[in-house]
Formats: structure tokens, sequence, C-alpha cells
């Protein structure tokens, strides 16, 4: 399920983005963010420009900020802007990996739901 929103900066497809303002979201390389509502369906040339976020279902290209094991809940990442990471922090987890990396950068499938 994804819903359209204004972005406030560049976002590409898959990175994990964060409520930044009224029906506006962006990226933030911040370890947990309780503010992140998702992952980006489609690019975000500039900010103002429309972005559709999946609050909920499976997405199959989210960015690795370090090593993720296959079902671990994942969160906003510091290692890179829209990246998560394997994480427990209550209150920002936005999804379970479905696949694992073996480290930064690396694709990965999440469920995206928000477990809050």
């Amino acid at each position: 399920m994804a819903f359209p929103f204004t972005a406030s900066t560049v976002i590409n497809p898959g990175n994990a983005v964060i409520i930044s303002g009224a029906n506006t979201v962006g990226t933030v390389a911040t370890n947990g963010s309780a503010a992140a509502l998702g992952f980006a369906v489609t690019a975000a040339a500039n900010a103002g420009d429309t972005v559709w976020v999946a609050t909920a279902g499976i997405i199959t290209n989210a960015v690795s900020g370090g090593t993720i094991a296959t079902a671990a809940s994942v969160c906003t990442s510091s290692n890179g802007a829209g990246r998560v990471y394997s994480c427990t922090t209550v209150g920002a987890v936005i999804g379970k990996a479905l696949t694992g990396t073996s480290g930064a950068g690396q694709t990965l499938s999440v469920v995206v739901w928000n477990g809050r």
C-alpha cells in the first residue's frame, strides 16, 4: 500500500523515509528515527516533487547501512540517508528483513509494517 507525499529533498526508490513536515517526507541519516514512515516506491528528483511511499507491503530494493540478518527488524540508519539497519528500537521499527545483507550498501527485501 503506497500513498503520495511531497518530498523535502531528493529521494530514490527504496529509500527509507521519515515524516519531515505536513504531508512531506524526506530521508535521514539517524539510527532509529521515530519519524520513520516507510519506503519510497518512486523517485523525487527535487524537493517539492511527489513521491509515493509504501507504508505496508513488501519492497525489494531497501539499502542496508550494515550487516542485516534475515528476519531482523529494521530502522533508519546513520550510515547513509535512506538506509536501514538491524534494530529493536521501540517506536522506530519500520519492517522485517526478508533477505539479509553482509554489509553496507547492499539491497534487501523488507516487509513494511511499522511495528510500533
